[in-house]
């Protein structure tokens, strides 16, 4: 396993042969044809914008199941959406497989990705129509619900935000990390539901708040966790999970009005240089044993019922936009003082 920390040479995508494997229907454990013929390209290149403990923990379990050795990219959802963007226009990306909470790429550029069956990837015989986007070029892998996440040194549960609109009072003025909207769509999204929940005073207030801004919710909890702030916001259970686990003074809290719920997406590239590992890879992770894996590490949801470790569903949940444009979010940034560049 690699984890791929600098630029990946670009070069033209050249794929031969066709994709092997038959459909295998209503089980976790993929065709023969299907592994004999990943194994044989022997290599994968997986982009992703899921907390490190998730990719890690999956991608070995990956290979220790397959003779294919994964390299691996993580970068939160905007820089790796445009690092992926620019990467085909300029002639071909290494990657095979993408994974983002930005659904606006498989969208708006459809023609970059395979669409998705269980011709192509036999699991997804067991996935529901509704874990599809609507042109199946992507897949739910899971969904996550928001936190705030705080030192337990620094506050007390008698102060803790039950409900979004809490974390306006004057208690967390100047003391709480916002992680940047414009960085991630999850953090925008975000934004988006508490608007249509409370109106775009919401967002104004925030501004006024007068919190720092952090790139992504993964530093933010490790500046939590060191005392320079009380809370961080937005964030999933799993940018804190890695800190906690060191020890770190961290919890989270899952606050409601409304609850939201956001979802992530994979999907396979259409000029892969390695197909049939991307397929074995995608099966796999949308096999019952990485959803459980993942939901045990991150405390996050799964497409698939009965998958223990996974969180239920919160009841009447708000599921955030998944697809953006520039126009769409400009009076979300405006309203809370951020440049779009």
């Amino acid at each position: 396993m690699k984890s791929l920390t600098c630029a990946l040479t670009l070069s033209a995508v050249l794929v031969s042969g066709m994709l092997s494997g038959p459909v295998l229907a209503q089980s976790d454990e993929p065709p023969a044809e299907l592994v004999a013929a990943a194994e044989k390209e022997g290599r994968l290149v997986y982009y992703s914008s899921e907390v490190d403990a998730i990719n890690e923990a999956v991608v070995k379990a990956f290979e220790a199941k397959y003779k294919i050795d994964v390299e691996w990219l993580r970068l939160a959802s905007g820089p790796l959406a445009s690092r992926f963007a620019e990467e085909k226009n300029s002639g071909g990306t290494p990657a095979d497989i993408l994974r983002t909470a930005d659904g606006s790429v498989f969208v708006e550029n459809p023609e970059w990705f395979l669409e998705l069956s269980p011709d192509l990837v036999p699991m997804l015989a067991d996935y529901p129509a509704s874990a599809y986007l609507e042109n199946k070029r992507s897949v739910l892998t899971q969904y996550s619900t928001y936190v705030f996440t705080y030192n337990t040194n620094l506050v007390d549960e008698a102060e803790l935000p039950k409900k979004w609109p809490d974390i306006l009072n004057e208690r967390w003025k100047g003391r709480v990390v916002l992680s940047d909207p414009r960085t991630s769509i999850s953090w925008l999204a975000w934004i988006d539901a508490m608007v249509k929940a409370h109106g775009m005073q919401f967002a104004e207030a925030v501004r006024k708040q007068d919190w720092d801004i952090v790139s992504s919710a993964a530093p933010g909890a490790q500046q939590v966790a060191a005392g320079a702030y009380d809370g961080s916001t937005p964030a999933f259970t799993g940018h804190a999970t890695p800190v906690v686990q060191q020890g770190a003074p961290l919890k989270f809290i899952t606050p409601t009005d409304p609850s939201i719920l956001k979802r992530d997406h994979i999907g396979i590239v259409k000029d892969a240089k390695h197909p049939n590992a991307a397929r074995l890879f995608l099966h796999y992770r949308l096999s019952r044993e990485a959803l459980e894996l993942s939901c045990k590490l991150n405390e996050v949801g799964a497409p698939l019922a009965d998958i223990p470790g996974c969180i239920e569903v919160p009841e009447n949940p708000t599921t955030v936009k998944d697809v953006w444009t520039p126009e769409e979010a400009r009076p979300l940034m405006e309203a809370l003082g951020l440049s779009q560049g």
